[in-house]
């Protein structure tokens, strides 16, 4: 008991780092960009970028700026643009810019405008065409002729090249949703 020499021993404390969660209260505005480790929830006003781990922007909530999170669930409005692994647009969301996403979620009745597009598609290459004819001579493979290549895919030009430019995809979806 008291003066015991059996006295457990104090253990080092381990530090968890719990989610730090932040919020920006409906009828309040920030000027400015914030950027931290943080989850946040905004049913104010932002103008001005945001960087965070994850961000939910509630129904009154609106940004104008470009988003960068994880994850980031939208209620409210986004005017600029938003980069995030999960994206879900809500019934009540108003997004007007451009998304890159690996995962989108849109409810019916958000109204969406802009660019959306995979994250992972800048990283892909472009393709190109090589021909894996060697000669042992080391001389330039025989040209196939205009004609067999125009037959196989008409976009290719004599020289075997892309005779034009792949173009880009885009797209705008507005929905709304209307009582039943």
């Amino acid at each position: 008991m008291f003066g015991s020499k059996d006295r457990e021993q104090p253990r080092p404390v381990t530090e968890t780092r719990p989610a730090q969660r932040s919020h920006i209260a409906e009828g309040m505005s920030v000027i400015g960009d914030i950027d931290g480790d943080i989850d946040l929830l905004l049913d104010g006003k932002l103008e001005g970028n945001l960087r965070c781990r994850s961000v939910t922007v509630g129904k009154t909530g609106e940004v104008s700026g470009q988003i960068k999170s994880q994850e980031a669930i939208i209620n409210g409005s986004v005017f600029g643009s938003i980069e995030a692994k999960i994206v879900k647009l809500n019934v009540t969301a108003t997004m007007i810019g451009d998304v890159r996403h690996e995962v989108i979620e849109v409810a019916a009745g958000a109204k969406i405008e802009g660019n959306y597009s995979h994250i992972s598609e800048k990283a892909l290459p472009k393709p190109t065409l090589k021909s894996s004819h060697k000669t042992d001579s080391g001389e330039k493979p025989p040209k196939t002729p205009a004609g067999a290549i125009n037959q196989i895919n008409p976009a290719l030009s004599e020289t075997g090249t892309l005779s034009e430019k792949p173009k880009s995809e885009s797209f705008s979806i507005t929905t709304e949703a209307k009582p039943h």
